[in-house]
């Protein structure tokens, strides 16, 4: 702890190996708070730095069994941010949580329910509660709300360890779904002759040609998880930009030959490349060569 400063605001969490993580806040300066973190007790590393009289009002650390990190910080700006940390990798940079605060201040966040036994949270895998004092028009904070949400969390992992597979290639058809990073089968996605959107380019129509459905499903019905890149090279795509779904409601093409393709799966991204494709056949398959990623790079 440094002489001279309090921390208010601390938590822990602990492996199957029994190590020990540990998160507090301390002043790097007056008024200027920082989260530290350290595993067995040992040296402190800063892992994030709040601005000047910026006040955070508490912190959640949660690992899986094998020490896959969380980190949730809550501050008085009105936002939540989220830093992860795989077990060999290092901290993330902070990503903030956009709410929707419009009347008043966050003062406590827990997280409340997981659904995964392993790895950090994403995609839906994290729910929590906010409790908040609400501003009426004189200024006094006299009633509070707590605020339930379903969390999807995308994470700048340029920092974080990943996986990053060859080059591999595939037959991807309707009935049997692919499963890009155990290379064969599986709930990643699927085929379909019309638009997983229902909404149709110009020329096109149900059973024109082959549509790539994605297994994962926005609950808000915003985006569907793909982005098409038209004919480049696969290299040519390095990253993932997570801001640039497809729109639910808009018409999305059907596969084209040649044609670069990301989307988001399971476990991570995979940037495909159409090889040939068959909407005639009773499977309605597609070659694809792909690249999967358990992050943002490839």
């Amino acid at each position: 702890v440094r002489a001279n400063h309090r921390t208010n605001h601390f938590d822990s969490a602990m492996d199957s190996n029994n190590n020990i993580y540990l998160a507090y806040v301390k002043d790097d300066s007056l008024g200027n708070p920082q989260v530290l973190f350290s595993t067995d007790f040992g040296e402190t590393t800063p892992i994030y730095t709040g601005t000047v009289g910026e006040v955070i009002h508490s912190i959640k650390l949660h690992s899986d069994a094998s020490g896959d990190l969380t980190l949730l910080v809550n501050n008085d700006t009105e936002k939540s941010v989220i830093l992860t940390k795989s077990t060999t990798g290092s901290w993330s940079s902070a990503v903030d949580l956009d709410t929707d605060i419009t009347d008043g201040m966050i003062y406590n966040v827990a997280l409340v329910q997981t659904n995964t036994a392993s790895g950090y949270f994403s995609d839906f895998k994290m729910t929590y509660l906010e409790s908040r004092g609400v501003l009426p028009t004189n200024g006094e904070y006299n009633s509070s709300k707590i605020y339930f949400y379903a969390l999807s969390a995308e994470v700048d992992g340029s920092n974080a360890s990943q996986d990053i597979s060859t080059v591999e290639q595939l037959v991807i058809d309707h009935y049997n779904g692919v499963d890009f990073s155990a290379k064969g089968t599986g709930v990643d996605g699927y085929t379909t002759t019309w638009s997983p959107t229902g909404y149709y380019v110009d020329g096109e129509e149900y059973g024109s040609g082959l549509w790539y459905s994605n297994g994962l499903y926005d609950i808000t019905q915003t985006y569907v998880y793909i982005q098409s890149f038209g004919d480049v090279s696969l290299d040519s795509i390095t990253s993932v930009n997570t801001t640039a779904w497809h729109p639910y409601g808009d018409a999305l093409e059907s596969l084209q030959l040649n044609h670069v393709y990301v989307v988001k799966t399971e476990d991570g991204y995979v940037k495909f490349k159409v090889l040939s494709l068959d909407s005639q056949s009773d499977n309605w398959n597609f070659t694809a060569s792909y690249q999967f990623s358990s992050n943002t790079i490839f």
